[in-house]
Formats: structure tokens, sequence, C-alpha cells
């Protein structure tokens, strides 16, 4: 059996159609089908089609990391426009809030228009779009609420033996969504303010387990999300 493969090229304002035939992969024991295809399929994702990206502190000093989980491109998954493409190199620019893929041939980094993606997956961490905002969110713990987290990165200019020197620190903002509504919670007791039907019963449970909001701020909301949801399914 074999596939047909449909191809679209842009040339100048003017577009090509091509339609090739290609072996399926198990039969591709043609050396000039296998790179014709993979040469094919690599330049017509739709995911390389933004803009290309200019990183506006390419040329400065700068201590910390411009990107989430390290500045190093890194394999994540894209959800773009209902399809999935997985191995996509890739980083998410926190001080941006742009999603930052590399072309396959390594030479050209682009921008993905947050219009197009659905979802990505980096560094083990999930992200997401919301209704009520813009930019990406990690998310923390999805059920009856959501909890999210916003990265970012702020910035400090400082002079380092006459340079200038630009500082980054990693932050972050933690938003749970219940009802239609999102609320930032900081601490323990604003947490417990938004999930105010089950306050009583997730405080006794956060003292037994001794879980520290303050030390561990994602992994306390993780057990503090499926707590609440468990309680909510005794009623």
């Amino acid at each position: 059996m074999r596939i047909l493969l449909f191809i679209l090229f842009s040339i100048g304002n003017g577009v090509l159609f091509a339609q090739l035939t290609i072996p399926k992969l198990e039969d591709r024991s043609n050396t000039f089908f296998a790179n014709l295809y993979d040469s094919a399929m690599e330049g017509n994702l739709r995911i390389y089609t933004g803009k290309k990206f200019q990183e506006p502190f390419s040329k400065k000093l700068i201590e910390g990391d411009l990107y989430y989980g390290g500045d190093e491109w890194t394999e994540g998954t894209i959800g773009y426009q209902g399809e999935i493409y997985s191995k996509v190199t890739m980083r998410y620019h926190t001080f941006l809030d742009k999603l930052i893929v590399l072309r396959q041939n390594g030479n050209e980094s682009l921008e993905v228009a947050e219009a197009t993606v659905d979802f990505f997956i980096l560094h083990d961490r999930k992200f997401t779009k919301l209704k009520a905002a813009t930019g990406y969110y990690g998310i923390i713990y999805t059920g009856e609420i959501n909890i999210v987290a916003k990265y970012y990165s702020s910035r400090h200019d400082k002079v380092v033996n006459k340079n200038m020197v630009t500082e980054l620190e990693a932050k972050s903002k933690y938003y749970i969504l219940k009802n239609e509504s999102i609320t930032q919670v900081k601490s323990k007791s604003s947490v417990l303010k938004v999930l105010v039907d089950k306050k009583v019963e997730l405080r006794k449970y956060l003292r037994a387990q001794r879980i520290s909001f303050s030390q561990n701020k994602e992994y306390a909301l993780q057990i503090i999300g499926a707590e609440y949801d468990r309680l909510q399914k005794l009623k």
C-alpha cells in the first residue's frame, strides 16, 4: 500500500500544490523517497509558519534564565489548531510570555502565534490558555477545581565592572479556577478562603499531613486540589 502525501509550497505570492506518492514507512527501502518524505514533512509542518523570533536580550549581559526550565533547547509537545506535534524543539520565554520553536535545520527560531496554540508540554509541565486572560499558564491541578501557575521573570538592570547587566529572577503566581471565576492565591489562608466550603476539613488535613504551604507551594496546591475533590465526592 502507498500513501498519498499532499505538500503545500509557497512561492512568492503564489501557491504551488504537489502530490507525491510515498511508500509506507515499513516499505521505504528506497533512500531517496525516505529522505524526500522526511524533508517534505519537516519543511511544511504548520508549527513552523510563525514569524522569525528576535531575542531582545541577545546583545546584553544576562544573569538568570530567560526561559522556563533553563535556556537550553528542549523537546516538547504542542497542541496546534487541533493537531498534536511531538518531539518539537522549543523553549518558553517567561519574560516575553512567548513559545519559541526551532526549525529542524537548527538555524532559525520562530515565534508560535498564541492564537494557534491549544496547549504545550515542556519539562514535564503542561501549559494551557485561559478564557479570561492572555498568555500561557502551567497546570498544577485539574479536577472539580483547576489550579494553574503563571511563570514569569522579573527584570533588574545593574552596573557591574562598568558593564550593564540584566538580572532576571524566575517568579510565579498561582490561581484557583472555581465556579467560572479565577482567584489569585498567595498563602494557605487565601487558598482556604477560596475553598471556604471545605475550609475546616482542609485545614485539618494539611495539619495531619504536615504539609507546609510556604515551603513547597506547588506540591501543597496539588494535595489541596485532590483532597478538595475527594471531599466534594463525599456529599
